[in-house]
This record gives C-alpha cells, sequence and structure tokens, in this order.
C-alpha cells in the first residue's frame, strides 16, 4: 500500500470523515425522497446506481443534476425552491429508515477513538440534518467527534477547505499531520484545497475506475484495507 498520499508526511494525529458514502452509506433514504417529488411532477424514478452519480455536492445540486438527467431544461428559482423544501421535509421525516453504517466504520471510529486521535465529521449535507443522523447511529457522538459540520451559513460547501481549516484548528492539528477520508472527487479536491493528507475509499458513491480517472489517490478498496493502514499510519 502506497504512503497516505504517496510521500511520506510523518504520522495521522487527527482524521476528518465525510459522512455519506464513507461512514454511512445514506442512498436509499436520499433516493426515496427525491423520487417521492419527482413522482409527484410525473417524473422518471432512479434506482440507487443512477442518483449515486448526483450526490456529494449537496442536495442542491442533486436536485438540479437529477432533473437534468430527466431532460427537465429549465426550472424556475421558485419551483426549484418548492421542490426543494417538499424533498428536505420528506427527507428529514426518515433520514435514517434504510441508511446503515458500512460494516466496520463504526470499530474504525472505536478504534481511532482509543488511540487518541481526534476525529471530526464534515458533510455538504444540511448541519441540523448531519448531526442528527450521527447522533442516531453514534449516540455519544459529542465524545467521539470534536465537530460534526454541514452545510451552514458558517463555511462554503466542499472542495471550499474553509470548513477544512476551521476543523483542524479545533483539533488542533497541522495539515501534514490531519487526514480527510472520502468517497469522491469533492472529498479529495478539499484536502488538497486545504493542504491535508487524504485518502478517498471506493465502497461509496463513485466506483473505483471513475475515482481513478479524477485523480483520486491512494484508492482504499475495503474498510479492511483501511484499518490496516490507519492502525501503520497514527503508530
Amino acid at each position: 500500500m502506497a504512503e497516505a498520499d504517496g510521500k511520506r508526511k510523518g504520522q495521522i494525529r487527527a482524521v476528518i470523515f465525510d459522512m455519506d458514502g464513507t461512514l454511512l452509506d445514506t442512498l436509499p433514504d436520499i433516493t426515496a425522497a427525491f423520487n417521492s417529488v419527482f413522482a409527484a411532477r410525473g417524473l422518471r424514478q432512479f434506482t440507487l446506481d443512477e442518483f449515486r452519480h448526483f450526490v456529494g455536492n449537496g442536495l442542491r445540486h442533486a436536485m438540479e443534476s437529477a432533473l437534468d438527467s430527466c431532460g427537465v431544461e429549465q426550472v424556475s428559482p421558485d419551483e426549484l425552491e418548492q421542490m426543494m423544501e417538499v424533498m428536505v421535509k420528506i427527507y428529514s421525516a426518515n433520514p435514517t429508515d434504510k441508511t446503515v453504517p458500512y460494516d466496520g466504520m463504526p470499530e474504525i471510529i472505536t478504534m481511532l477513538n482509543q488511540a487518541g486521535i481526534p476525529l471530526a465529521v464534515h458533510s455538504n449535507k444540511l448541519h441540523d440534518l448531519t448531526e442528527r443522523i450521527i447522533r442516531h447511529f453514534f449516540p455519544d457522538y459529542t465524545t467521539l467527534f470534536t465537530e460534526v459540520l454541514g452545510k451552514s451559513d458558517r463555511f462554503p460547501l466542499k472542495p471550499a477547505p474553509d470548513a477544512t481549516r476551521f476543523l483542524m484548528e479545533q483539533m488542533g492539528s497541522g495539515p501534514d499531520e490531519t487526514l480527510m477520508i472520502g468517497d469522491t472527487s469533492v472529498d479529495y479536491r478539499t484536502a488538497e484545497a486545504a493542504g491535508c493528507r487524504s485518502m478517498t475509499v471506493s465502497w461509496g458513491f463513485r466506483t473505483a475506475e471513475e475515482l481513478a480517472a479524477d485523480g483520486c489517490v491512494p484508492l482504499i478498496s475495503s474498510v479492511e484495507e483501511l484499518a490496516a493502514v490507519l492502525k501503520r499510519e497514527i503508530g
């Protein structure tokens, strides 16, 4: 396995996790909420494999991408806002109904926590939803994570590095000793912009082929591989 970002920079002292597609498989609940909105407007329904390509840049971007895929050339700002409000209402009612942690990821969180590594979660999903979902699957999340951040007026969305830099400050770590783990090129570009290290997992919302084409290296193909690399990197 290659070193965390292709060159040695010392041990990892803090880890930032993406949520959707990295820690948790949220795609079934997201897709169901969008399909409900689209069905009400007589638009096509999406499979999980189809919809996974729309997520990663926030729910609004997913809505716009899905509409474009449906061949809807133009939606007024008011219509888009109405669709977003309905979708968020539907999704907020059951954000954890079909969502599950990826096998082995809770154990990795526990391992890092017991090793004294500060952890954070950074998502482009709405902050309240992000925190609520993390709380559901990690009831002691305030102990496990230094910060849980979602979309808010405080910071621009990933791949802007602002929130990542804030998280590093909160965790007391520098870029060379901070690792961002995500499942899309958005997370990879965020780490690059913030100057921190990164690993990209291939079990989430993008295939290994897509990630490789986007230049995301190194690619981690399994939770077992991730656990082994982390154990080595935290010393």
